[in-house]
């Protein structure tokens, strides 16, 4: 997905198939709208992707950038 490698080239995120993470995002289109839970939080999360979410790149960004906590500008563990 083109978001997903846009925003890992700017920090350090990897998005990898899930294997046996306890924490991971689930991306999914059971409800109306493009959102995301805030910030990291160790565990599943899940960003929905209704139809019309996918017409814009940026779109599709915001949720990813949300549920890794560049949004509030905080130090994720992941990059530590």
């Amino acid at each position: 997905m083109k978001a997903m490698d846009e925003i890992s080239e700017f920090v350090c995120v990897d998005f990898v198939s899930k294997s046996d993470e306890t924490a991971y995002i689930s991306i999914k289109n059971s409800e109306d709208g493009c959102w995301a839970e805030l910030g990291y939080q160790d565990k599943k999360q899940e960003i929905n992707m209704a139809e019309g979410c996918f017409e814009d790149v940026s779109t599709i960004l915001t949720p990813l950038i949300d549920i890794i906590c560049i949004f509030e500008q905080q130090i994720c563990h992941l990059c530590l």
